[in-house]
């Protein structure tokens, strides 16, 4: 049996090392991040610790994805429920200044020993009809 954390770690790397394979930078972005990381812990001890230390810093945090309606957001929540997320906020771009068709949510963990097992969330994004 693997837990819910691991599948969902599993998941995000993954879908990391998909990124990369199509966006090589994207490879050479983490592994700066990574770098610049570690030498902040090394410097800063204390202070790497209180943000959860650095395992916890240079996780997998987020992806995205497009949605091409209701149905597949519906399908996108029952998918992303087995790994323990679950939708959190809606963001309705389309009465912001600059409106855009678009309604997000984030699904990740809501449970905060989940989510401090493993942080990732991905932004779904609803293409609508702007209505």
């Amino acid at each position: 049996m693997v837990e819910t954390w691991e599948l969902r770690a599993r998941f995000a790397r993954a879908l990391g090392a998909a990124y990369g394979r199509t966006l090589p930078a994207y490879d050479t972005l983490v592994e700066v991040a990574d770098e610049v990381n570690a030498d902040f812990a090394a410097r800063n001890p204390a202070d790497a610790e209180r943000r959860g230390g650095l395992a916890r810093v240079t996780v997998e945090r987020h992806g995205a994805i497009r949605l091409g309606g209701p149905t597949e957001l519906r399908q996108a929540a029952i998918l992303f429920s087995g790994f323990g997320m679950h939708p959190v906020g809606c963001y309705d771009r389309r009465d912001a200044p600059d409106p855009k068709p678009v309604v997000s949510t984030v699904f990740r963990p809501v449970d905060p020993i989940e989510l401090a097992r493993n942080p990732f969330g991905v932004l779904a994004s609803e293409l609508t009809t702007g209505e």
